[in-house]
C-alpha cells in the first residue's frame, strides 16, 4: 500500500518462479540478491528466475513487463523494479517485475528469462481470468537493452506474445567497443553473444512497435517537473 497525492493506493504483489509457473511464492525474505542473480535461501540455496506481478485493485485491462537494470552484474530490483511497478499499479497497470539470471560463459540466461517472462504474462492473465488489451515492455539500462532485444527477436520468430510497445529508459544499446557500455558489452561477448546482432541499432525494422526512448537528461528534467 503506497501513499500519495492525498489518496491511498491498493494493490497486491505476488511472487513466481518461472522455472514452474504452479509454484507460488508468497515470503520475499526468502531471497537474497547477489552479483548472479536472486538467491532463493530456503534449503536449496539455487538462482532462480522470479517475476512479481503487483495487480492494481481496479484494472484498466493494460499490463507491462518491467525488466530493471544492473549492468548484466546485479538487479536493481527496488528502485528500477519494484519501486516503478507499485507506482504503475498505482495507474491501474498490471505491472510484471522480472528478476532474471546474469548472462555467463554458459549462456545468455537474461534472454531466455526474459522470453519467458512475457509468456508467463500470457499463461497468468489465463489463469487469472483477465483480459489483456495490450502489453508494454519496459527496461532500464542493461534492462532497456534486454527489453528491446527480447521485443525485436520475438516480433522476427511471430510468437504469440508480443509487446505492443516499449519504453527503454537510459538503455544500453550498442556493444561497439567505443560506445558500449564496457562491462556489459563483455558480459554479453562473454556470453556468446555477437557484438552485431546484440547492438540494437542493427534490430530496428519496420516491424517493430512503438518505442519511447529517454535519456538520463530528460529524466532528470521529467524529475524537476514532478518535484516542481
Amino acid at each position: 500500500m503506497l501513499s500519495g497525492n492525498k489518496k491511498m493506493i491498493h494493490y497486491r504483489e505476488n511472487i513466481y518462479s518461472l522455472d514452474n509457473y504452479e509454484r507460488y511464492i508468497t515470503d520475499s525474505s526468502l531471497f537474497e540478491n547477489t552479483g548472479d542473480g536472486i538467491i532463493y535461501t530456503g534449503p536449496t540455496r539455487t538462482i532462480v528466475p522470479l517475476i512479481t506481478v503487483v495487480e492494481p485493485v481496479v484494472s484498466n485491462q493494460h499490463s507491462v513487463l518491467i525488466i530493471p537494470g544492473g549492468g548484466y552484474r546485479r538487479i536493481v530490483y527496488e528502485r528500477e523494479g519494484l519501486d516503478v511497478g507499485r507506482w504503475i499499479a498505482g495507474q491501474g497497470y498490471t505491472a510484471f517485475i522480472l528478476s532474471y539470471r546474469m548472462p555467463s560463459v554458459n549462456g545468455y540466461y537474461s534472454f531466455a528469462d526474459a522470453k519467458n517472462a512475457l509468456n508467463f504474462i500470457s499463461y497468468w492473465a489465463g489463469m487469472s481470468e483477465r483480459t489483456f488489451k495490450s502489453v508494454g515492455c519496459m527496461g532500464f539500462s542493461a534492462g532497456g537493452h534486454l527489453a528491446g532485444y527480447i521485443t525485436h527477436l520475438h516480433y522476427e520468430e511471430e510468437t504469440s506474445v508480443r509487446p505492443d510497445w516499449m519504453a527503454l529508459i537510459y538503455p544500453v544499446i550498442s556493444l561497439d567497443r567505443s560506445i558500449a557500455h564496457q562491462g556489459c558489452r563483455k558480459r554479453l561477448l562473454d556470453a556468446g553473444e555477437s557484438e552485431y546482432s546484440a547492438s540494437l541499432e542493427n534490430s530496428v525494422t519496420e516491424y517493430m512497435p512503438p518505442v519511447t526512448l529517454l535519456c538520463m537528461q530528460q529524466m532528470i528534467r521529467m524529475f524537476q517537473l514532478f518535484i516542481l
